[in-house]
């Protein structure tokens, strides 16, 4: 049921996703995700690496528009963002994460990567929760408010 969640996640946004080769990635150029085909991955880890390579596509000007061109934009904070963009989205449709000590030492290093910057962390989990609201945007039901009751 969890799977099912996930393929509804990623259905629903209209990704254009390709399967096949041995390597993940998102092209801006094309507005793609390439990514090895279900089998060379357990379960969870594949969605893993979908959502991380779906937090790239929402930096795509009809998205998120987030400018990779912009010296603060750097390659190490895009890559830490959709990290933790993966790990916000499994954790809100409830996808165990079966790679936790990746995603930690993956995060670590890029956290020691860029210690000499004070807003980088801000930076990064406000981009994440952007990215991760924006790929479960397609997803999400709103639940009607419960009706105010008068005494």
């Amino acid at each position: 049921e969890q799977f099912e969640r996930a393929d509804e996640v990623v259905r629903n946004t209209g990704a254009v996703i390709e399967y096949g080769g041995n390597q993940a990635s998102y092209s801006l150029r094309d507005d793609k995700i390439q990514i090895p085909h279900r089998e060379r991955f357990n379960q969870p880890e594949f969605y893993e690496t979908l959502f991380h390579e779906m937090a790239h596509w929402t930096e795509h000007p009809t998205r998120l528009n987030w400018n990779r061109t912009n010296s603060d934009n750097s390659y190490g904070l895009g890559e830490l963002i959709a990290e933790l963009t993966s790990v916000y989205v499994a954790g809100e449709i409830g996808l165990p994460l079966a790679t936790l000590p990746n995603h930690v030492s993956y995060l670590k290093h890029w956290l020691e990567q860029m210690k000499a910057d004070s807003r980088f962390l801000f930076r990064c989990t406000s981009q994440a929760t952007k990215a991760a609201d924006y790929i479960m945007s397609f997803s999400r039901v709103e639940e009607p408010a419960p009706e105010p009751v008068f005494a």
